[in-house]
């Protein structure tokens, strides 16, 4: 006979210090980078983002009650790790969540891509679920909707963009949203991708810039830093990164704060 799930269910942080964190009742692991307790476990929306910061988003919006968040910081198969256990943990459905890569040269930083599908290293697409992605459209923002393409590695070079774009005709390029995909299919629930575009199709992204990422989806200026030090011609490029990621990062807090998890529930 299979155990009953609780209906409150405690989410610990990746650093640990969810002051209701404690020895009664189950966790979702591995470490959430948001803690919340969950009124209905089977309402929840589990997300994955790539930063920290972009799963930071949530919290401040107000939307965490409802939801499982994880980031993975690039690495595709902590991505399907976190949404295969999300899955299998009760969420109704699975969202990949936050910055991506600009293919398509008509989209400038802090453009919504709402993903129409999916691309995987494969080349095969896996169809987001079309009422989520009809009812993101009427949320308020500088959105789009097309196909995104998932990398199993970083895609840094402007040639890189224009290549894949040439190939696959995809809008925007990340790292989580294919591993998302496969899980939700694999688990039979819908999922989606909403994607603001950091870094544009015609930038490439400087070596320096991906120094400070740490493996819990956190930043640190430190080893950027000493990248830069090492590499000063990397300068401007990671400035200009800066700014448009500060584009797309108040583009998410927008789309959020409108509304647009709310159309998923």
């Amino acid at each position: 006979m299979q155990a009953e799930k609780p209906s409150v269910v405690s989410f610990r942080s990746a650093g640990g210090d969810n002051p209701q964190d404690s020895a009664a009742g189950p966790r979702y692991d591995p470490g959430m980078t948001e803690a919340t307790e969950k009124p209905t476990v089977a309402r929840s929306l589990g997300i994955v983002t790539g930063l920290a910061k972009e799963a930071a988003c949530l919290r401040r919006a107000g939307a965490a009650e409802l939801l499982m968040v994880r980031a993975a910081a690039g690495r595709p198969e902590e991505a399907a790790a976190a949404a295969r256990a999300m899955a299998a943990y009760g969420a109704s459905g699975l969202v990949s969540f936050g910055v991506a890569g600009g293919l398509d040269p008509s989209l400038g930083a802090g453009v919504i891509v709402i993903a129409s599908s999916v691309i995987g290293p494969d080349g095969a697409a896996m169809p987001a679920h079309e009422p989520w992605v009809k009812a993101l459209l009427r949320v308020d923002g500088a959105f789009d909707s097309g196909a995104v393409f998932g990398s199993d590695r970083p895609v840094m070079t402007a040639l890189d963009k224009r290549r894949l774009f040439r190939r696959h005709g995809a809008l925007a390029v990340d790292m989580e949203s294919h591993a998302v995909a496969t899980a939700a299919m694999d688990a039979g629930i819908p999922f989606v991708a909403i994607r603001a575009i950091g870094d544009p199709a015609g930038r490439s992204v400087p070596r320096a810039a991906l120094a400070g990422l740490m493996p819990d989806g956190r930043t640190r200026a430190l080893p950027v830093l000493a990248g830069l030090l090492r590499r000063p011609r990397d300068f401007a490029g990671v400035w200009r990164l800066a700014k448009e990621t500060n584009r797309a990062r108040a583009a998410r807090r927008a789309a959020v704060g409108a509304g647009a998890l709310d159309v998923l529930r």
